[in-house]
């Protein structure tokens, strides 16, 4: 069933991604008023306002992931080697079209975890583990 035009004037809440942002930022720079992008990419003045505040952080997302600009969060992994391989464990679960669940994913990452921790003699990255065991456990 299709849905129903709507008459409402509310913007629905938008998560921008960094190319995205960079483009605001561009746009503002080019001295393009606020409500101009707001209207382009379908999100509020306010969003756009605390795009450009941030402008520094987003600027130097944008330069760390420039590989792969459709990210959304600003923030760094707390524990990378772990996430990325959870992340490629996820991929290959999805492409299979098995079921992943909370609990399922939680073992995985304490299995990563000990399989990391055998192959780590760094003292620095060692400490970093010991974070992870003691925040997933």
């Amino acid at each position: 069933m299709a849905s129903l035009p709507t008459t409402s004037t509310k913007v629905r809440r938008k998560r921008l991604t960094l190319a995205e942002k960079r483009d605001i930022l561009d746009d503002l720079s080019n001295g393009i008023t606020v409500k101009e992008p707001a209207i382009r990419f379908g999100c509020t003045e306010r969003t756009i306002q605390k795009t450009r505040a941030q402008s520094e952080t987003v600027l130097a997302a944008f330069q760390q992931s420039a590989s792969n600009t459709q990210f959304k969060a600003l923030q760094a992994p707390r524990f990378p080697d772990i996430e990325s391989v959870l992340y490629k464990f996820v991929q290959i679960a999805r492409f299979a079209k098995l079921p992943l669940s909370g609990s399922v994913l939680r073992c995985r990452a304490l299995h990563i975890h000990d399989v990391l921790l055998k192959k780590e003699h760094h003292d620095a990255k060692r400490l970093q583990l010991e974070a992870f065991s003691a925040s997933a456990r």
